[in-house]
C-alpha cells in the first residue's frame, strides 16, 4: 500500500530524528553529568543540551520507533490478512533480512570496538556497572537469536539492542495471533498458528521482560494502519498536542520523585504512543497539497541509515569517549559545567558516530534488497527440491502398488 507523500516524509523524518535523539541521550553522560545544573550559572548552550539530551526524549524516541515499525510492518501484515492475501512467506523473508543484515555486522563491530577499547582504555567507561558480565562471548549466540534482555543480557556496550529483540518477536507473534482472521486458511492451520502465537508470547513474557508492553505499543502502530478515522483530524493540531505531552512528560513524570510509580510512567508512555499514532492516522487522511522538495529528499536519505545508527552508535561513542578520557586524564569531564573544549569534543564524536553509521549502512542496510533476493532464491530452491522429493516418493509408491 503506497503511503501519502506527506505521511511518508513524516515517517522518514521521525526515523532519523529518533535515532539521533537516542545517540545524543546515550552519549551525553560520557561528557556532561549536569550535576551542577541547578546550582551554578550555566550557558544557554548547556541549558539547551541539558533539556534535549534528557532520558525522556530518548525513551520517547524508542516508543516512536515501535509505533512506526508497527504501522509499516504490522500494518502491512494486518491489511494482507484482512484482504485474504497470501503473504507469510514474503513477510518472513523481508523481516528476517531486515533485522539480520544489520544485526550480525553490528555485533561484529561491537566485539571489535569493545575489545579494542577495553584493551587500551580499561580504566574508562567500560568499567561502568551497567556492563558487568556483558563482555562474554557466550552472549553472542543468544543476541543473534534476539533474546537479549529476555533470556540473556545484551552483548558488550550494545545496550540499545534490547529493543531489537522486542521488535523482532513482535514481527513473529503478531501475524500468528491474527492468522485465524484469514479466511483462506483451514481451521487446523488457524488453530496451529494461534496456538504457536500464544505459546511464543507467553514464553517471551515469562521472564518478566518488557516484551508485552512494547508489543502493545507496536500493535498500536499496526492498528493505526487500518483505523478508519483519526481522533484529531487536523494533523498540525495533533502534532502540537503530542509535542506538549512529551515536553510535559520530560519536565514531570520522568523525574526521581515518581520513579517509584512505574504504572504512571507506563500510562504516560501509552498516552504518548497513542498521540503519536493519531498523528500518523491524521496524516493518512490528509489530502492537502504537498510538494516533495529538498527537505523530503534529505529526510529519506537520513532515514535510510537510521537503523544502522541505532545499532552501532554505542560502541563508537564509548570507544571515542574512552580515547578522549584516556589521553586527557580522569578530570576530563567536569562536575559542574563543561567548557568549550568538552562541547567541541562532544560535537566531533557525534559527527564521527553519524559518519561511521552511514559508512556501515552502505555495506549492510543498503544491501537489504540484495539479501532478500538471495534468501528468496534459496527458499525457492529448497522448496522445489523438497517438492521434487515428495513427487519422487509418490511415484515410487504408485509403482510398487
Amino acid at each position: 500500500m503506497r503511503l501519502e507523500p506527506r505521511l511518508s516524509n513524516f515517517l522518514d523524518g521521525g526515523r532519523w530524528l529518533f535515532a539521533f535523539v537516542v545517540l545524543i541521550g546515550h552519549e551525553t553522560p560520557l561528557f556532561n553529568r549536569f550535576s551542577g545544573m541547578m546550582i551554578t550559572p550555566q550557558s544557554a548552550t548547556n541549558y539547551i543540551w541539558w533539556f534535549v539530551s534528557h532520558f525522556q526524549f530518548a525513551h520517547f524516541a524508542v516508543i516512536g520507533f515501535f509505533v512506526i515499525s508497527g504501522f509499516l510492518v504490522g500494518g502491512n501484515a494486518l491489511t494482507a490478512i484482512l484482504q485474504e492475501k497470501s503473504f507469510l512467506k514474503s513477510y518472513l523473508i523481508n523481516r528476517v533480512t531486515r533485522i539480520y543484515v544489520v544485526l550480525i555486522p553490528a555485533l561484529l563491530v561491537t566485539f571489535t570496538f569493545d575489545t579494542l577499547g577495553r584493551a587500551l582504555f580499561r580504566k574508562s567507561f567500560y568499567e561502568n556497572k551497567l556492563f558487568d558480565g556483558h563482555f562474554g562471548l557466550n552472549l553472542i549466540p543468544p543476541n543473534l537469536l534476539n533474546v537479549q534482555e529476555i533470556y540473556s543480557p545484551f552483548y558488550g556496550t550494545s545496550a540499545p539492542l534490547w529493543s531489537l529483540a522486542c521488535e523482532f518477536w513482535s514481527y513473529i507473534v503478531f501475524p500468528l495471533l491474527l492468522l485465524p482472521l484469514h479466511r483462506g486458511l483451514s481451521w487446523r492451520a488457524k488453530a496451529a498458528a494461534f496456538t504457536a502465537g500464544v505459546a511464543l508470547f507467553a514464553a517471551l513474557c515469562a521472564p518478566q521482560t518488557l516484551f508485552a508492553f512494547y508489543f502493545l505499543i507496536w500493535v498500536m502502530g499496526a492498528v493505526a494502519r487500518v483505523t478508519t478515522r483519526p481522533l484529531i483530524g487536523n494533523y498540525k493540531l495533533a502534532l502540537a498536542i503530542l509535542i506538549v505531552s512529551v515536553v510535559v512528560t520530560r519536565l514531570t513524570v520522568r523525574g526521581p520523585a515518581l520513579e517509584a510509580v512505574p504504572q504512571l510512567q507506563q500510562f504516560v508512555d501509552v498516552l504518548n504512543a497513542f498521540l503519536f499514532a493519531n498523528v500518523i492516522v491524521a496524516l493518512r487522511f490528509d489530502r492537502s497539497p504537498f510538494q516533495e522538495g529538498r527537505a523530503a529528499e534529505i529526510n529519506r536519505k537520513l532515514a535510510d541509515f537510521s537503523y544502522s545508527l541505532y545499532a552501532v552508535h554505542n560502541p563508537v561513542v564509548f570507544l571515542g569517549a574512552g580515547a578522549i578520557r584516556g589521553f586527557a586524564g580522569e578530570e576530563w569531564m567536569p562536575h559542574d559545567c563543561p567548557g568549550s573544549l568538552q562541547i567541541l569534543s562532544f560535537a566531533c564524536l557525534t559527527g564521527l558516530a553519524v559518519a561511521f553509521a552511514y559508512g556501515f549502512s552502505r555495506l549492510t542496510e543498503a544491501r537489504t534488497e540484495d539479501a532478500r533476493r538471495a534468501l528468496r532464491a534459496l527458499v525457492d530452491r529448497v522448496s522445489a527440491t523438497h517438492g521434487q522429493r515428495m513427487a519422487d516418493k509418490m511415484a515410487v509408491r504408485e509403482t510398487v502398488l
